[in-house]
């Protein structure tokens, strides 16, 4: 839910991810209520210092390197009018022949199939990777 949340704020203000350090955080209290919200979950499950705290980084950590895309992504499709679909769309003689050469083999047959491929579906399949992750770790 936390990383959901953190989500949400980054596409409220895509220019936030630039200027977020997890390495150097800024101690303001709604980030520190944050990382204690975060450590909360994993409290009582018998994870020592060390894994709980870089979990809670880790997870951050995808949340806003994710992010990092969203204000890219905006500046991109006003800079040429294009959705990322759109982009994609006139970009596929160009990549249809750098496949057809057959250098890309697994590429070209990953093309064949309609894969949609976005900020949105990048961050979601990173997110239940992570939380699989964290589950094993738990559970265990």
């Amino acid at each position: 839910m936390l990383c959901r949340l953190q989500w949400s704020i980054y596409q409220r203000h895509p220019w936030l991810a630039q200027v977020i350090s997890l390495t150097r955080p800024l101690m303001a209290p709604h980030a520190v209520a944050h990382t204690e919200w975060a450590l909360q979950a994993l409290a009582g499950h018998g994870l020592d210092p060390h894994t709980q705290l870089h979990l809670v980084a880790a997870l951050a950590n995808h949340v806003r390197g994710t992010a990092v895309n969203l204000e890219r992504e905006a500046e991109a499709e006003q800079d040429t009018g294009l959705t990322d679909d759109e982009w994609m769309t006139a970009q596929a003689d160009v990549l249809g022949g750098l496949l057809a050469a057959g250098e890309f083999p697994h590429l070209a047959r990953l093309t064949r199939t309609a894969v949609d491929l976005n900020v949105e579906s990048l961050f979601e399949f990173g997110l239940q990777r992570l939380l699989d992750g964290v589950a094993a770790l738990v559970g265990r």
